[in-house]
């Protein structure tokens, strides 16, 4: 890990608020999965899952979605786990009669 990565998570551990380069960072460089949201007009919601050291954090962002239009950052990075879940879904289709 360099000095930056030392100096963000020694903020994060403090609950210090994290400055808008320092989240550009973490997801330049630590992020591991990305989750893309719902679009709006000009930005879609992120969420990002950052790995750093041996913790978990997810951090919630804008992306711009033209050339135009800046990234945007209102939350700071919260700590997560990963849990396993089963879903089993059951849905309608539609076959043509006699082919079942």
């Amino acid at each position: 890990m360099d000095f930056t990565q030392e100096i963000i998570f020694s903020k994060i551990k403090n609950k210090e608020e994290l400055e808008e380069h320092e989240l550009k960072y973490l997801i330049v460089n630590n992020e591991i999965m990305r989750e893309i949201g719902e679009n709006k007009t000009w930005t879609r919601t992120v969420r990002s899952i950052i790995k750093l050291y041996a913790r978990t954090y997810a951090l919630e962002w804008d992306q711009g979605l033209t050339r135009n239009e800046e990234d945007e950052y209102h939350s700071q990075p919260y700590e997560v786990e990963e849990q396993i879940m089963r879903k089993f879904f059951e849905f309608k289709v539609w076959v043509k009669k006699g082919d079942r």
